[in-house]
């Protein structure tokens, strides 16, 4: 008897994290997966949401579709609405997506870890320093998501990665802060 799968395309894809034309190794990083990923799936919207550093923003490409200001705590109060409203549909989507590769449920795509399952670790890191309360309320509910964190973790290069002064830890100066205000209650 065979399997069918649903084919259907990644319609929406944000990448959250600085963007060129901002001068870091980040923004370098996240651009370039960005227009890797759009140019991979022509049929899907890649939006990206950078921090600015420096008050008026970059000229940023039309990509850029939302930005957060370094040092306004609206725009992180905007922020936490759009993930507190959007997270649990995050995770549903990319559980889904676990589930329904026909190569397995470990990995997003084939039998191999790809920038996708890297990027949802990172994801995954960040969001668990910027709102510990929501993760932890929403992690239990997304069980193939996190085995899929703990997989990349294990990896043997990710993991002498991890544990390297290489490493920075998540600080109150990166993409992801934390802001107890904006915890969930």
């Amino acid at each position: 008897m065979r399997q069918s799968f649903d084919h259907s395309p990644i319609s929406r894809i944000a990448f959250i994290g600085n963007y060129l034309p901002r001068q870091c190794g980040i923004a370098t990083f996240t651009t370039d997966l960005c227009e890797a990923i759009a140019a991979e799936h022509s049929g899907s919207t890649c939006i990206a949401v950078p921090v600015n550093d420096i008050e008026g923003g970059y000229a940023y490409p039309p990509r850029v579709r939302f930005e957060l200001t370094e040092k306004d705590i609206e725009s992180y109060r905007r922020a936490a609405d759009f993930l507190t409203n959007r997270l649990p549909k995050f995770f549903d989507y990319f559980g889904q997506m676990l589930k329904r590769n026909p190569k397995g449920s470990e990995y997003l795509l084939g039998k191999k870890v790809s920038y996708v399952d890297l990027s949802l670790f990172q994801m995954i890191e960040g969001l668990r320093y910027a709102f510990p309360k929501t993760m932890a309320r929403l992690e239990p509910h997304h069980s193939r998501l996190v085995a899929l964190h703990d997989c990349v973790m294990a990896r043997p290069r990710i993991a002498a990665y991890l544990a390297s002064p290489r490493r920075l830890p998540f600080n109150e100066d990166g993409i992801f802060r934390h802001y107890p205000e904006l915890e969930e209650g």
